[in-house]
C-alpha cells in the first residue's frame, strides 16, 4: 500500500513539473530563457547536465546552436571540431527518432569502435560525461537536433534515472527545439505564401551579391522578370527591401541553390549569461 502511494506521489509530481516545463518552453523568447528551462528540465530529472544542439539549413549556409551547462571549452570543442560529425549520440540522432543511451556500463564489452570514436568518448568523459541519455528532434527542411542530458555517473547507477524520465523528456524535447527555433529563426510571413522555384533562386542569388542584370544572365531570362519574382518573394515574406527578404527567405528556401562558399552562423550558450554568435567561412 505504501510503495503504491509513493507510485501515486511521484507520478502526481512527475505531471506538474512536465506541465511547468511546457509552460516555460512556450513562453521562451531568447536563449536565455531556454537554459532556464532547460535547467529546470534537468532539475527534475535528477540529472547533472543538459546539452542541446540544433543545426537550420539556412541560406547562405547553416545555423548551429549550442545551449548547455557544460564547461564553456567542451561546447567550443564541439562546434569548432565539428564532433557532432562523430560522435556517437549525435551519429544516431541525425537519422533515427529514438532515444539511445550511452555510454557502457562499467566492466562491460563495448561495441567496436574506431580510435576517432575512441578519443571522443575519452575527451567527452574528462568534462564529466560518463554516461546519458540522447533525444533525437527534427525539423522543416532539413533541421535536426539533439537534446543529450548526462550524468557524471556510470551508466550501471544513472540507468534508473535516466529511464524513470525517459518518456518525460521526449516529450520535452519537441518543445525544446520548438523554442530554440523561435529565437534563431525568422518568421514566414503573415499569409503563409510558400515562395517558387524560381523565387528562390532569385533570392537565393541576390544573397550572392548579384544584381538583377546579373542574375538574368545567370537564370536566363529578363532582367524585368528577375525584378519581378523578387517583388513577388518580398511581398510574401513581408519585406521591405530586397536585404530584408534575404534575411526573411534564409530558413525557406533550398539553400543549395547557393553555388558557392557561404558563411556558417554559429550561437553558442555555455552559461546563462555566456551567449556567443559567430560568423565563420564554410570551408
Amino acid at each position: 500500500m505504501t510503495q503504491m502511494l509513493e507510485s501515486i506521489a511521484t507520478y502526481r509530481k512527475s505531471k506538474h513539473d512536465i506541465k511547468h516545463a511546457i509552460y516555460l518552453l512556450k513562453n521562451v523568447d531568447n536563449l536565455a530563457d531556454l537554459y532556464e528551462a532547460l535547467e529546470y528540465l534537468t532539475f527534475c530529472s535528477y540529472i547533472d547536465n543538459f546539452f542541446f544542439f540544433a543545426s537550420y539549413p539556412t541560406l547562405p549556409g547553416a545555423t548551429t546552436v549550442v545551449v548547455s551547462n557544460l564547461p564553456e571549452q567542451w561546447c567550443k570543442l564541439y562546434e569548432q571540431l565539428d564532433y557532432a560529425q562523430i560522435d556517437p549520440a549525435a551519429r544516431h540522432c541525425r537519422t533515427r527518432v529514438t532515444p539511445t543511451l550511452w555510454w557502457t556500463e562499467a566492466n562491460s564489452d563495448p561495441a567496436p569502435r574506431d580510435q576517432q570514436t575512441t578519443s571522443f568518448i575519452e575527451e567527452a568523459r574528462g568534462f564529466g560525461l560518463h554516461s546519458g541519455v540522447s533525444f533525437p528532434i527534427h525539423g522543416s527542411g532539413g533541421a535536426w537536433g539533439m537534446l543529450s542530458l548526462s550524468c557524471e555517473q556510470e551508466l550501471e547507477d544513472s540507468r534508473p534515472r535516466l529511464e524513470r524520465s525517459m518518456p518525460y523528456n521526449q516529450l520535452l524535447s519537441g518543445y525544446v527545439f520548438e523554442a530554440a527555433t523561435r529565437t534563431v529563426v525568422p518568421k514566414r510571413s503573415a499569409d503563409g505564401q510558400e515562395l517558387t522555384g524560381r523565387e528562390m533562386e532569385c533570392i537565393a542569388w541576390c544573397a550572392e551579391g548579384k544584381t538583377s542584370w546579373e542574375i538574368s544572365k545567370i537564370l536566363g531570362i529578363s532582367e524585368r522578370t528577375v525584378f519581378f519574382h523578387i517583388q513577388n518573394a518580398s511581398r510574401k515574406l513581408g519585406a521591405s527591401n530586397r536585404i530584408q527578404a534575404v534575411t526573411l527567405a534564409m530558413p525557406h528556401i533550398n539553400w543549395t541553390v547557393a553555388r558557392h562558399s557561404s558563411p556558417h552562423r554559429v550561437i553558442r550558450m555555455c552559461g546563462k549569461d555566456q551567449c556567443v554568435e559567430q560568423v565563420r567561412n564554410a570551408t
